[in-house]
């Protein structure tokens, strides 16, 4: 999977993503603009196992899509409804080893902030050959630019 930003996981079956789930979704991102953040440092959680992230900020345009889709689509809760918080993330690594996380700090922490803009929203699905995209989702005001881009100061 390329880095990304989890919108809500997991979603339904890939059977089960008809026209009108894809008009559902348009709904829920209709009200969403593109915008602007950053990705500040590197964070852990444990999910059970230790995730290694780098954090976006702001978060709350990351939360408020999570919310919306999961009013919008009360079948499919993020993450399963397993966790009580959402945590905004780009995995960068999913187990606890010092060295790692020290690796990553100081291989990625200089570049820190990474500024970007997030245009699209994507829908991936997961086959026997790993993830792919099925559709990209335009958000509003998104220009000609609208996948979600990063640069590097």
């Amino acid at each position: 999977m390329w880095a990304h930003i989890t919108v809500i996981y997991s979603f339904r079956d890939s059977a089960r993503i008809d026209a009108e789930t894809v008009q559902a979704i348009e709904s829920v991102l209709a009200s969403f603009e593109r915008f602007d953040f950053a990705l500040t440092t590197v964070e852990c959680f444990r999910s059970p196992r230790v995730v290694l992230y780098l954090a976006p900020e702001p978060a709350a345009p990351f939360k408020a899509m999570t919310n919306a889709f999961a009013m919008e689509f009360p079948d499919t809760p993020p993450y399963g409804g397993v966790f009580d918080e959402f945590i905004p993330h780009v995995q960068v690594a999913d187990e606890e080893d010092v060295e790692i996380r020290a690796t990553i700090e100081a291989d990625v922490g200089p570049h820190l902030p990474i500024e970007a803009t997030t245009g699209e929203v994507e829908l991936v699905e997961h086959g026997p050959d790993g993830w792919r995209l099925r559709r990209s989702f335009r958000l509003a005001n998104s220009g000609p630019r609208g996948r979600f881009t990063a640069s590097t100061p």
